[in-house]
């Protein structure tokens, strides 16, 4: 990307800056990079060769939705397109392991639901997979950001 560009890792998203251009002692916001949705936000008057690099670089974030990601050197993550949840697929155990392992999920202990018991697992805040078990079995499912 251009050493003109400057991406700061954020909180909440990566915030995306002109390094020759100066506002109220800070350098010029040029686009946003929201976690949450993956949408990225272009100022209006950001040049439009430096939006062109700016929207590859955020592809290769938004091609990520579903992962962790990195925001700090202290271990701390967000879960990419976590404000885009989507629909709970059932899959077999195995699948449901790799996905539960790879996100490091965490298991918010069991509940009650009608018939049978149901375990939400958590990653980044938002759910990322359910294990329910009744007496004829185990359903597993994951949910893709």
């Amino acid at each position: 990307m251009n050493d003109r560009i400057f991406a700061g890792i954020y909180p909440c998203g990566i915030v995306y800056a002109d390094r020759k251009v100066e506002r109220h002692g800070d350098y010029k916001r040029l686009a946003f990079l929201s976690y949450a949705t993956l949408e990225l936000e272009i100022e209006p008057d950001c040049p439009a060769k430096l939006a062109t690099e700016i929207t590859a670089d955020a592809a290769k974030i938004q091609a990520r939705r579903g992962e962790l990601f990195s925001t700090s050197a202290t271990g701390a993550t967000v879960l990419l397109g976590s404000a885009c949840t989507g629909e709970p697929v059932k899959v077999g155990r195995a699948e449901f392991d790799r996905h539960v392992t790879r996100l490091k999920a965490i298991p918010d202990g069991f509940k009650t639901v009608g018939s049978y018991i149901q375990t939400k697992f958590f990653a980044g805040g938002c759910e990322v997979a359910r294990r329910s078990q009744d007496g004829f079995g185990v359903v597993y499912e994951t949910i893709r950001a």
